[in-house]
């Protein structure tokens, strides 16, 4: 596991706040070879690889304490098995027989409420900032109207085949999802933003804490879908229905632009000057955190008071 695409599905884990629900199963262990992989030395070296992935990626996206609680973790989750392919694996019985037995016995996480975090709301602010200009300048990319080192221009008929999918409100997962990559973007940021408090009440342990912060990015998750959906299926419906009708010469340059201005409109980068429509897309997204951490606090007020009752 030594790519971007495994880092960025441990980060989805991560920023969603479903660590402790993880377990991870290598395969193919049977064309793990070397003339120093024997026994314990060949698990070394799989698990090297995703310590790697989350030492160097996802520490570095997320934060460098969720990377080392996900390795804790990881250490007595992660299974490896090969030869499954065959008729009867025998190699791989034993390994599996861990495996079911570790999730028979895992049960849902029991939230003990000690303490909460403290945030700043203006750090909030330029999470959203952060995670506004990162999915524009996305699909900047993927419309062709801005270089981007990742996100490479979309053909024509691609573009109008999004443009229908969302005018029609249809979805058979196409290649193109601006509602996820806004979803992903939000998550991704705000996750950043609830890995750093300014502050805690009480005195919690790392385990506590992180206990709390999952907590925390759970309800938030919960939230953030409904949030993007609305923002660029829903309430811009219209206006995509105006860019699939679309023909004739300049029709696909006037696509494009049509589709850049429901981002601009739902999806605006906050600055300075901000307006009206910027307001309204902070406080959408700030309420989702707030009421969230809000919800965190109550409980462990009602679990202060109970205690000392």
């Amino acid at each position: 596991m030594t790519n971007f695409a495994a880092g960025k599905a441990l980060e989805g884990v991560v920023n969603t706040g479903h660590t402790r629900k993880l377990a991870v199963v290598f395969t193919h262990m049977d064309a793990v070879k070397g003339d120093n992989l024997k026994g314990q030395a060949k698990l070394d070296h799989v698990f090297g690889g995703l310590r790697n992935v989350v030492e160097n990626q996802l520490a570095k996206n997320v934060s460098a304490e969720a990377g080392r609680y996900l390795l804790d973790h990881l250490s007595n989750s992660t299974f490896y098995v090969g030869r499954i392919d065959e008729a009867d694996p025998k190699p791989a019985k034993p390994e599996l027989v861990k495996l079911l037995t570790y999730l028979a016995a895992a049960q849902p996480p029991v939230f003990e409420p000690v303490a909460f975090p403290e945030y700043s709301h203006d750090n909030l602010v330029l999470a959203i900032q952060e995670a506004a200009r990162e999915f524009r300048q996305q699909w900047q990319g993927t419309l062709g109207l801005a270089p981007h080192p990742e996100f490479k221009p979309k053909a024509w008929q691609t573009i109008k085949a999004l443009s229908r999918r969302y005018a029609e409100g249809w979805d058979d997962g196409f290649v193109l999802r601006p509602t996820s990559n806004l979803l992903a973007a939000l998550s991704a940021a705000v996750s950043r933003f609830l890995e750093s408090p300014i502050g805690w009440t009480g005195n919690p342990t790392p385990e506590q804490k992180r206990e709390t912060i999952d907590r925390i990015k759970t309800a938030v998750t919960k939230k953030l879908p409904a949030l993007s959906t609305r923002r660029l299926r829903e309430q811009p419906q219209p206006v995509w229905h105006e860019a699939y009708s679309l023909r004739g010469t300049g029709s696909t340059f006037e696509r494009k632009m049509r589709i850049e201005g429901i981002y601009e409109r739902w999806v605006p980068v906050p600055d300075a000057r901000g307006d009206r429509v910027v307001f309204e897309f902070l406080n959408e997204v700030k309420d989702v955190v707030i009421v969230a951490v809000d919800g965190v606090e109550q409980e462990v007020t009602k679990a202060q008071s109970a205690s000392k009752a």
